[in-house]
């Protein structure tokens, strides 16, 4: 295995995260055979890192996502499911977001990896990768081309054209594109005053860096456009998702992955 290139790829152990990395590493593994695979994840997943994986955090009763999910159509729903946002991105208490983070840099520095690849929902790996200096990192991700392509869509379109997750909605409406302008712009007050996302940040400037920016999902073009340059692999393609102007020339399209 001397000389050989190393490849990291982090993940939730949550099959719905993990299948689609699980997939692309035994591809790579048979098709590259100069390339040392690791694969760092959760206990369920036998992998090395020490914590909580993100799909048994998200079933706490603080988060409510669940019991959001049962919730009847209707625009009051839409905003409770907006409520449910930062709980999504960040399941995990401050502290054991920190810790996980930290372990996170522990197997960094023990692969060594020439490249590294994340898992959209692995909020530690995003925000490790994205923090430090050097690192040569790229996104994996199992979701659709409209959650990084939305808002660079000509017209405003995001605010008329194409539904959010949290729309609770069961139909088209005449009123459809006002309600989600309201969805759009609860969300971004969200996510801008949201304890959770603001004690994990305020930990890691005290434990890590004043410096440190926390990253998440959103920062890959939910609510906000993805770093210029960072290239994401979405397993999906233009033939099964929605229809697009545009599509950011960092993203490339290679679904489905199964």
């Amino acid at each position: 295995m001397v000389g050989n290139k190393r490849l990291l790829l982090l993940t939730n152990s949550d099959f719905g995260q993990a299948n689609v990395v699980l997939a692309t590493a035994h591809e790579l593994g048979l098709a590259c055979q100069d390339v040392e695979i690791h694969i760092a994840s959760f206990q369920d997943l036998r992998g090395g890192i020490e914590g909580t994986s993100w799909g048994p955090a998200t079933k706490r009763p603080e988060t409510a996502i669940f019991e959001t999910l049962e919730l009847t159509p209707g625009p009051l729903n839409s905003a409770k499911g907006i409520a449910i946002l930062p709980a999504v991105m960040i399941p995990w208490s401050p502290k054991e977001f920190l810790d996980i983070y930290k372990e996170t840099g522990r197997v960094f520095d023990e692969a060594k990896p020439d490249l590294t690849i994340v898992e959209p929902l692995f909020t530690q790996g995003l925000t490790y990768c994205h923090y430090r200096s050097g690192v040569r990192w790229m996104v994996l991700s199992p979701n659709t081309i409209k959650e990084f392509a939305v808002l660079l869509q000509p017209k405003l379109a995001a605010l008329w054209k194409y539904p959010m997750q949290v729309m609770f909605l069961n139909r088209q409406v005449r009123f459809y594109a006002n309600i989600t302008k309201y969805v759009l712009f609860m969300a971004g007050y969200t996510l801008l005053t949201d304890t959770r996302l603001k004690t994990t940040t305020e930990i890691l400037h005290k434990e890590i860096d004043p410096s440190i920016a926390l990253m998440t999902m959103v920062e890959l073009g939910v609510l906000k456009p993805a770093p210029p340059g960072l290239p994401i692999l979405v397993a999906s393609s233009p033939d099964i998702d929605y229809p697009f102007s545009i599509v950011p020339p960092q993203l490339t399209l290679c679904g489905p992955i199964i």
